[in-house]
């Protein structure tokens, strides 16, 4: 039933080795890459040598090759730290610059590298500075721009990109493009963001993208850290299947024209660069457009190149020309699951089944080491995924390739229908158990029930016991109880009413974070939602609620200032049809068995924090203060209102008052709080609370802190 796996041969041993001995050069030169991936380099490259039994004259042109990959990365690492302690102009500036990377969303606004022009020749000058702020999203690699702003001389890298300089923009002035190939790219990446334009408001539309031309930033947070949860980050990657189906259309489109063989090779080879070019360089579609166009090449020629030295030649010309690529995750994953691909093509030999089932085993069992070493897990059920995910995404890419091409609504809009699918997919899988000896053990008793008959029903009805009782939750929210999540620095707590319903208040800075939090506690629907103020430590995690889950009503305060976050959210509430609601101070509703009552805030304040909802939840044997993050402005202004557990406002900063906090007499005082340069909590504060006769308990110190009300 199984072939052996295809390992090189001789000829094919010796190219695959010389790959090896230069990407070892360059892990060494750069001395970036860790003693583990060097240990496994050198010995794949002695045991390729071994092996071919070559003579002194291999050896030599391994030692060439092995140079050749050392002053690559001793070059690309001096060149980095170079830029990065290089420095810059402090204060006002204004400066010509060329984008060198897309402007990315950030939390603090968005940013992008961008090198600095000579105004009089248009010279490319050194360092490569920062740009950071109100850089706008129209901007493109290859744009020239004049900028005015702040300039600090602070470097590093952004995006593994490195800096000598930061500029904090005020405005931006675009003049134009320098490079025709940059400019046919962007019209490209245009021309899919115009196609797209119509479903920005569906997730499935920022996956689309990421397959046509490898854009994630669109993709949400969540969606982004759940697709790489279950292995499926490759697909927004684009690497060798999106090149295949590239070039696929091409000699599609070339048929007509009755090219030749060698003239679409040639084509073929143009095209590559274009789409290298359009899909912004990524290290995973250089790994597979250089490997295309040396088959690409070789048949030009009249040669046959196998994709065993196609891998290997590709590897050691990338590695050689750019050494930072040896360190680079994405380069190291997208060699191996290439190398995994090509080992086990035809490892099963049932149709149909059989090369996907192999596609996705071998490449996941080839990554497996590299993603245990950098992230310390493995997505267990990958394969698994894959399977499903694959066959779906390759649908969504020829139909959203289809939609960019003709004029037609159809294939864009099923494009994005599947790629929804596969974004539901993901955040099913998310939330099955990674790596771990319980669930290493659910594929193992499978194979035992392959192998052993006497077993097979006993191993079977166990592994499938064990992997439904991994999926569940491990610690569900019970009824009449809250729980105050570590977020890190903000709030973020859930409450399970008597009768089973869920009321989150705030979400913290981080939408990953409370969706494994939500997930952990089997919390699937919101039914109130209650954001205390415009803050982003309160808001940003709330995107993994928000057209993630079900929301029944949303409760929020009216902010005094723009509420830039906020409007947006409540705008993505109200097209999902969402119930949103500013309550008035007075306001008692009951809800779930049991009484919401809001506080504060009694008028309008300047502050965003004084102008914080202010909500008293009553259980049948205690109650909870939601504060949100009152000052003492706000506080003078509401009498202390009496409750047995206090949420500490402003992760216990001193900008509260020590007396009124005392007064409210709660038994218990949780401080939502993580890891920070302001001084929180305050020991004032601290003391105060203690003083008055309440345990002070702190979510950095012992994560998720649980209160239960039950009888």
């Amino acid at each position: 039933m199984i072939d052996r796996l295809r390992l090189p041969e001789r000829g094919d041993r010796l190219v695959v080795g010389g790959g090896g001995l230069v990407w070892t050069g360059a892990l060494i030169g750069g001395a970036g890459g860790s003693a583990i991936m060097v240990a496994i380099a050198v010995g794949g490259a002695i045991a390729v040598v071994r092996r071919s039994r070559i003579d002194h004259r291999w050896l030599v042109i391994g030692a060439c090759l092995f140079a050749v990959g050392f002053v690559s990365g001793h070059v690309a690492e001096r060149w980095s730290t170079s830029t990065m302690n290089a420095g810059g102009p402090s204060g006002p500036v204004r400066v010509l610059v060329d984008l060198e990377t897309d402007p990315v969303a950030g939390r603090f606004g968005s940013w992008a590298v961008a090198v600095p022009l000579d105004p009089t020749t248009g010279a490319r000058t050194w360092p490569p500075v920062l740009l950071i702020g109100d850089v706008p999203a129209g901007l493109a690699v290859g744009d020239v721009a004049e900028v005015r702003g702040s300039a600090d001389p602070g470097g590093g890298a952004a995006g593994g990109v490195a800096y000598g300089w930061r500029l904090r923009v005020r405005t931006v002035d675009v003049l134009g493009g320098t490079d025709w190939l940059l400019g046919v790219a962007n019209a490209a990446r245009a021309g899919v963001d115009q196609a797209l334009r119509s479903y920005n408001d569906r997730a499935g539309a920022a996956l689309v993208k990421g397959f046509l031309i490898g854009d994630e930033r669109e993709l949400s947070e969540v969606d982004r850290a759940a697709m790489r949860a279950v292995g499926l980050s490759h697909f927004t990657a684009v690497s060798g299947s999106n090149v295949a189906l590239f070039l696929g259309a091409l000699w599609v489109l070339a048929g007509p024209l009755g090219m030749g063989g060698r003239r679409r090779a040639i084509g073929g080879l143009v095209a590559l660069v274009l789409f290298a070019a359009i899909t912004r360089w990524e290290p995973s579609v250089l790994r597979a457009c250089v490997m295309a166009g040396l088959v690409l090449t070789a048949r030009a020629v009249g040669l046959a190149l196998t994709p065993w030295a196609a891998l290997g030649a590709a590897t050691g010309i990338l590695v050689a020309w750019s050494g930072a690529l040896a360190t680079s995750v994405g380069f190291q994953l997208s060699v191996a699951a290439a190398a995994g691909v090509i080992a086990g093509a035809g490892y099963w030999r049932r149709p149909v089944i059989g090369p996907a089932v192999s596609t996705a085993v071998s490449a996941h069992m080839a990554v497996a080491p590299i993603l245990l070493l950098r992230f310390g897990e493995i997505p267990t059920w990958g394969p698994v995924v894959n399977l499903v995910a694959a066959p779906i995404v390759g649908l969504a890419t020829i139909m959203g390739a289809a939609g960019v091409l003709v004029p037609l609504r159809a294939p864009m809009a099923g494009a994005v229908m599947l790629a929804d699918i596969v974004l539901a997919v993901a955040r099913v899988g998310a939330g099955l158990p990674g790596v771990g000896p319980w669930s290493a053990a659910v594929p193992l008793l499978f194979v035992v029930a392959s192998r052993v008959r006497t077993l097979r029903v006993p191993a079977i009805v166990v592994a499938i016991v064990l992997a439904a009782t991994l999926v569940r939750p491990t610690h569900v929210l019970p009824n009449s109880a809250v729980v105050f999540f570590d977020v890190g620095q903000g709030d973020a707590a859930a409450i399970r009413t008597p009768n089973g319903g869920t009321i989150l208040v705030d979400g913290g800075p981080d939408a990953v974070v409370l969706d494994q939090k939500l997930a952990q506690r089997g919390i699937e629907r919101v039914d109130l939602l209650i954001v205390s103020h415009s803050h982003r430590d309160h808001i940003d995690g709330l995107a993994a609620v928000i057209g993630r889950r079900p929301v029944g009503r949303i409760w929020h305060s009216d902010p005094p200032d723009d509420g830039g976050s906020l409007r947006a959210l409540i705008q993505r509430a109200e097209r999902a049809g969402v119930v949103v609601e500013v309550p008035d101070a007075g306001t008692v509703v009951d809800f779930g068995g049991l009484l919401i009552e809001v506080v504060g805030p009694v008028r309008r304040y300047a502050s965003p924090n004084d102008q914080s909802l202010v909500v008293r939840i009553r259980f049948a044997r205690g109650d909870v203060l939601f504060t949100g993050d009152i000052e003492r402005f706000a506080q003078a202004d509401l009498p202390a209102p009496v409750a047995t557990v206090l949420k500490v406002p402003h992760q216990g900063a001193a900008t509260s008052d020590p007396d009124w906090l005392a007064a409210i007499g709660a038994s218990l005082a949780v401080v939502s709080v993580g890891p920070n340069t302001y001084g929180h909590p305050s020991r004032e504060v601290i003391d105060s609370l203690e003083q008055a006769g309440a345990r002070v308990r702190r979510t950095d110190a012992l994560g998720d802190i649980l209160v239960s009300f039950a009888d």
